[in-house]
């Protein structure tokens, strides 16, 4: 898809670790992206550099956003979006949004971004790519609510398309592709989402990340959640859909948080 671009948002991010403590060694970001200063606020973990990314008015059709992430070696940070993110009718063009994370030896990073609010008539694509060390650790989530619930609306976009691409030493390990396009195929369709809207996904990446001591960790049956072991092993994909963004937000925090806990 071309887009020609509204707004050219962009986040430059570069993360090392500094004695005792992660520090931001560049931080840049450009309308109507806005960036918190850096905060070491984490009761459990002070040497965590902890940074809210603010999302001014949604994105727009022909919007273009890159973000760029890395983290040098034994860096440790979290992002973590200060709401959740409109994306507004579509025009002509539709919007696009690049992603890309390099994460160094023995690096963690947690990227809990708000959720993307898919308005009626939105258009969006979005690339992700995440090139990891053997060793780092990543925890990475994305949540897609099919429009404004509260107000009845739902499946009134035009299409979201996302591809996330993982790149672990080297080596490809996962390429995992959604594309919602409710005028050719209803996502609430029996056998696709049905009465559970909303869809998260978390990828848990790691050396100590299995399937087998993720799935112990899933909720109950107030969401629809389940795992799976990436291509390789050294990774677990957890898949949530729900009837509301509180929902499965919770169900994926609460997996997170304790999946964080059994790998320390």
């Amino acid at each position: 898809m071309h887009s020609t671009p509204r707004q050219h948002g962009r986040l430059d991010l570069c993360f090392a670790h500094r004695v005792d403590r992660t520090t931001a060694v560049r931080s840049h970001a450009a309308a109507p992206l806005q960036c918190s200063r850096l905060r070491y606020d984490d009761p459990e973990d002070a040497a965590l550099a902890n940074l809210s990314l603010i999302h001014l008015g949604g994105i727009l059709d022909g919007d273009h956003y890159e973000l760029a992430i890395e983290l040098q070696d034994a860096a440790r940070a979290r992002v973590v979006g200060a709401a959740a993110t409109m994306v507004h009718p579509r025009l002509d063009y539709g919007a696009t949004q690049q992603i890309r994370l390099r994460a160094g030896a023995a690096s963690q990073f947690c990227w809990w971004p708000g959720a993307l609010i898919l308005n009626a008539g939105a258009q969006i694509t979005q690339q992700v790519t995440l090139d990891l060390a053997a060793d780092a650790d990543l925890e990475w989530l994305d949540v897609v609510v099919p429009g404004r619930l509260a107000r009845g609306e739902r499946d009134a976009f035009v299409s979201f398309e996302s591809q996330l691409t993982l790149t672990v030493a080297g080596r490809r390990r996962a390429l995992d592709r959604l594309v919602l396009q409710p005028r050719q195929r209803s996502p609430a369709r029996r056998g696709m989402l049905g009465a559970t809207p909303v869809l998260g996904t978390l990828l848990l990446v790691g050396p100590r990340r299995h399937a087998a001591t993720i799935a112990p960790l899933l909720p109950d049956a107030t969401v629809s959640i389940g795992c799976t072991d990436l291509p390789g092993g050294g990774g677990v994909l957890v898949r949530c859909a729900g009837a509301s963004l509180s929902r499965v937000l919770g169900a994926l925090e609460r997996v997170c948080l304790a999946a964080r806990h059994r790998r320390t």
